[in-house]
């Protein structure tokens, strides 16, 4: 499998970009069986391309920053945060993913020390 046909910013060629757009186009077909191959086979177009379906759908977007990252930037400035969002932090450090629900506290963390520093 190639990627030549991709930009260093991985960007999808016209073509393929035009094919998926045909296979996502019939994911409103009345019929489960053709919305179900056409689903199948958009999935397989992009994993095939060596491309995730965040790279494809949302490419401008800025990634978030890493978990450690975030949790580094909360612990630095932990006078600000109450015992229990200092004990969170200290319970998710190390860990290389979070669930939705941790990820979503953490978020908030954030947002809040942003918003003391300001």
């Amino acid at each position: 499998m190639t990627h030549s046909t991709y930009t260093p910013a991985r960007q999808l060629a016209t073509d393929i970009a035009q094919r998926l757009a045909k296979l996502c186009g019939m994911l409103g077909s009345e019929h489960a069986g053709e919305r179900a191959a056409a689903a199948l086979k958009a999935d397989k177009l992009v994993r095939d391309k060596g491309l995730t379906w965040p790279e494809i759908i949302a490419p401008s977007i800025k990634p978030r920053s890493s978990i450690a990252e975030q949790i580094a930037f909360a612990v630095a400035n932990i006078d600000c945060l109450s015992m229990w969002e200092r004990g969170f932090l200290y319970s998710i450090n190390g860990k290389h993913r979070l669930t939705p629900k941790q990820l979503a506290v953490l978020d908030q963390i954030v947002a809040k020390v942003r918003e003391a520093r300001s």
